[in-house]
């Protein structure tokens, strides 16, 4: 019996589009059996010892013992996060380059210069810890609360200064953002990184600092600075004294983030098994613990969740930039 030349075509279709199928199944089921064959990098943008660095080995812990390979770090602290996230923008999409960051290189950098990459450059695979920023201020001055604390600076335009990371942080634009809304004038006062920004909170040469609950929380406890409110959406359940800066100023939101994230057109299989272990991880006691202690959460958000993240944070930074005076381009 001799088909038609329809009948030819049509069967022709459903044999390649089979093949395709296949193709890609294949594919997909080779990333997942032979991803990682070899080592894996987790760069880091910022120095050892730092937040960013902890989670990037305590992922890399979670990811070893998962699947048998070394995750190794490697710090690369130049540019202010810039290097190392333009080289991961730019890496092979093959799962064998990560970084681990803040919003920071990702989101605030290519509003202020050019990076060459923007935050839709990354495949972003699991928040490995989210926090509030803590505004604490010198308890020399006996400013107890958030209330008195606004109180004060609208009666002394510039007399209270404000610590930073460094021109440009989260430190600097997102306090410059809350003076805005909340109509007060504080002086900044710029610093290399937060730890020397804290010691001379502490010293009482700055008077206020919006940090990290790592950075701040000893010296709360020690009673040497007070935290005045924070960031989050809810008091904290360590604090529910201590009101949030959305309590006073309508909206005001921030919450920071640690997560990882790949270059684009990481394969599924690989992004999908990288997101999946780093969530289970999340839900172990002893990783809870260890997050705790570092005074920050696990990371709850889906890959899509946390790719809405990083979209409605451009909009918060690039107002925080503009409140700062820091050209947006």
């Amino acid at each position: 019996m001799i088909m038609s030349d329809h009948r030819i075509i049509s069967t022709r279709r459903v044999f390649l589009q089979g093949l395709g199928a296949l193709s890609c199944f294949s594919a997909n089921g080779h990333a997942q059996e032979t991803w990682p064959s070899k080592t894996v990098t987790i760069l880091v943008p910022y120095a050892a010892g730092g937040i960013a660095d902890l989670l990037a080995r305590l992922s890399a812990e979670m990811l070893s013992k998962k699947f048998g390979k070394p995750f190794i770090i490697e710090n690369r602290v130049a540019g202010g996060g810039i290097i190392a996230a333009h080289a991961t923008a730019t890496a092979r999409a093959d799962g064998y380059t990560l970084l681990l960051s803040p919003p920071g290189p990702i989101v605030t950098a290519p509003f202020m210069q050019n990076v060459n990459y923007t935050p839709e450059q990354f495949s972003p695979l699991a928040i490995v810890a989210q926090f509030p920023l803590f505004l604490t201020i010198n308890a020399k001055l006996g400013i107890n609360n958030f209330q008195d604390f606004i109180e004060y600076a609208k009666k002394n335009p510039t007399k209270l200064n404000y610590a930073s990371g460094g021109s440009g942080s989260v430190s600097h634009i997102v306090t410059a953002l809350l003076a805005k809304r909340a109509g007060i004038q504080i002086v900044h006062v710029p610093y290399k990184g937060s730890a020397p920004a804290t010691n001379d909170l502490i010293g009482g040469h700055v008077d206020l600092f919006l940090g990290t609950p790592s950075e701040l929380l000893p010296h709360i406890e020690s009673k040497s600075i007070v935290l005045l409110a924070t960031s989050g959406n809810n008091r904290l359940p360590a604090f529910k004294d201590v009101p949030t800066i959305a309590e006073f100023i309508k909206g005001f939101q921030v919450s920071a983030w640690n997560g990882l994230l790949a270059p684009p057109a990481i394969p599924e299989a690989i992004a999908n098994m990288i997101s999946e272990t780093i969530g289970e991880g999340l839900k172990d006691p002893a990783t809870m613990e260890r997050l705790a202690q570092l005074g920050v959460y696990p990371g709850t958000a889906s890959r899509k969740e946390f790719s809405e993240i990083i979209k409605a944070d451009q909009g918060l930074y690039k107002d925080a930039l503009e409140a700062a005076n820091l050209s947006a381009q």
